[in-house]
């Protein structure tokens, strides 16, 4: 996975709901807990289905949740840029994964990512840029977002639609295949750069008081740097979650 589960409840909307609060001194908290299901894309490895924390902690510009440690200015009362420390995470679990053995492992790496999100009267428009701060895989990843909040059913609704690229390097360093670890069911691959894309949808329900749910699904297309690797299932998966939080 090359982001956490509870990337589910929408980082960029969290982002954008933030804007015009970046330079205030107030204190504010989300908690909660909650349940995913993420379908495999990788060859050995199983559908995930796990129970998470979620904690998301703002003071003033600093931000801390499962995206990583962020630092977030207002550029304009409807814009703001952040930059974010944020763990990428290997595509698959050396340790477990017996079809996958021969491969030598692939690393987690520290990246820094920077995220501008304007908002505007129909959508929020975000845009990263992130790159490797651990000389791991060495390469970068860029995206282009779309989101909008829409009040209905007693919530909010928020669809997501976003483009990334995924460099040679980054691709090759976690999905590629060298001649010495090929063998007859894994054929050798030489990483490329990838155009990939999400699509998502999440509804945040006010219970009471501070208690809140969130419901939200998720498909993510690999695109064909990635999808033609030897190690790679499939093109797509789709991953789902549900949450319960209390906002302080």
């Amino acid at each position: 996975m090359t982001r956490t589960t509870t990337s589910l409840l929408l980082s960029t909307a969290v982002l954008a709901a933030t804007i015009g609060n970046a330079g205030a001194t107030e204190f504010s908290a989300n908690v909660g807990v909650g349940a995913a299901h993420i379908q495999n894309h990788v060859k050995g490895e199983d559908d995930k289905n796990q129970i998470f924390p979620y904690a998301e902690l703002q003071y003033g510009m600093v931000t801390l949740n499962p995206d990583g440690l962020g630092l977030t200015t207002s550029l304009t009362p409807t814009s703001a840029l952040s930059f974010v420390l944020k763990l990428r995470e290997s595509s698959f679990d050396e340790s477990d994964n017996k079809v996958l053995s021969k491969l030598t492992k692939r690393d987690d790496t520290g990246e820094l990512m920077v995220n501008w999100v304007q908002m505007t009267p129909w959508a929020d428009v975000s845009a990263f840029v992130s790159t490797d701060l651990m000389d791991k895989h060495g390469g970068y990843e860029l995206g282009f977002g779309v989101s909008r909040q829409i009040p209905m059913l007693g919530g909010v609704f928020i669809p997501q639609a976003g483009i990334q690229y995924q460099s040679e390097k980054l691709v090759d360093y976690y999905y590629g295949v060298s001649q010495g670890e090929s063998s007859s069911t894994i054929g050798a691959y030489d990483g490329k750069g990838s155009m990939t894309a999400n699509a998502s949808l999440t509804h945040i329900y006010k219970l009471s008081g501070g208690w809140h749910t969130a419901t939200a699904m998720a498909y993510n297309y690999l695109g064909e740097g990635i999808s033609d690797s030897s190690i790679v299932e499939r093109d797509g998966y789709w991953m789902g979650s549900v949450s319960v939080f209390y906002q302080f």
